[in-house]
């Protein structure tokens, strides 16, 4: 999962006008309360040790060093409405641009409320709390089947660029290089970060 600072706060701010604009829209998954973009998945059947995770948690620790030299800085000019067959967004039944607003990027700083809840998720993978938090990795839950098994629904995104970081994929290959064939990495042309979730409850 690579992790982002914070939703800029028009974001926040369009995410609590959905909720209130769309009828019977389904609450907000824990996933999209903070921006990340998920990499890739273990394959289904493999399961990580503790001195794995330990392994895992190092090489993350060299790349979050290496993202913060290199300050990258996205400005988000569109969203997108997708409607997707996967939750990897790898097949998309539609994607439809959604321009915002031209004019100043919004620089602010982060709601302390959302600042609290990013670092609470960040907290739980600290070197410190690896054994703590084994359980939670382990959970059979969220492999590779569950985001390219077959599921529709529609959400608001935003597409990566075509141009990505290259730290992506040296992280990637850094991954492979440690724990060959444990993960299934998704393909760029799918990553995104989510927004919102579009589903909505029956009547």
């Amino acid at each position: 999962m690579l992790t982002y600072q914070g939703f800029p706060n028009p974001i926040l701010t369009l995410k609590a006008e959905l909720e209130q604009q769309i009828p019977h829209l389904l609450p907000e998954n824990p996933g999209s309360k903070w921006p990340g973009t998920t990499l890739g998945a273990l394959h289904p059947g493999y399961q990580l040790s503790l001195e794995q995770l330990k392994t895992l948690r190092k090489i993350c620790t060299k790349f979050e060093a290496l993202i913060e030299r290199e300050k990258v800085l996205f400005a988000l000019t569109e969203l997108q409405y997708v409607l997707f067959k996967c939750r990897s967004l790898e097949e998309r039944i539609l994607t439809a641009p959604l321009p915002l607003r031209k004019g100043k990027f919004d620089t602010s700083p982060f709601t302390h409320k959302h600042l609290n809840w990013i670092n609470h998720i960040h907290s739980q993978f600290d070197e410190a709390r690896l054994e703590d938090y084994l359980p939670a990795v382990r959970q059979w839950g969220h492999r590779a089947d569950h985001y390219r098994n077959t599921f529709v629904e529609a959400t608001l995104i935003w597409d990566l660029p075509e141009e990505q970081p290259g730290f992506i994929k040296a992280f990637i290959h850094e991954v492979e290089d440690a724990l060959p064939g444990y993960y299934v990495w998704f393909s760029p042309n799918g990553l995104h970060v989510t927004i919102r979730a579009l589903g909505v409850r029956s009547t």
